[in-house]
């Protein structure tokens, strides 16, 4: 389970440059863009949690970041290389808030056993 940030603590991740608050066409993304346009697109518009994942990240990954999906208040793998469709599908369906849909990323690690 994930818990949904407070107004306090969301305006604190703000202020550190980890989350931004949509402006108007500030968040737009193509359904056809690649992974490699999605994540100049993603360190464009917030680069300092992404360049925190690249040096953090000890992944085998072209990418140090995966497309995560919230679904009952769980966390799940959306999928590795995503493409701007999957980023839609991520944030959440038509309806109500449609327009202000949340995408959530985790960081690409090789577990080894």
């Amino acid at each position: 389970m994930y818990d949904e940030p407070n107004p306090l603590q969301l305006d604190e991740l703000v202020r550190l440059g980890f989350a931004m608050i949509r402006v108007e066409g500030d968040l737009s993304f193509g359904n056809n863009w690649d992974m490699e346009r999605l994540n100049e697109w993603l360190r464009e518009k917030l680069p300092v949690p992404f360049e925190h994942l690249e040096i953090l990240s000890d992944s085998p990954y072209k990418y140090p970041w995966w497309l995560l999906k919230a679904s009952r208040g769980q966390l799940s793998l959306q999928c590795e290389n995503p493409v701007g469709y999957d980023f839609m599908g991520a944030k959440g369906s038509r309806g109500k808030g449609w327009f202000d849909g949340k995408l959530y990323f985790g960081k690409s690690n090789l577990i080894r056993l």
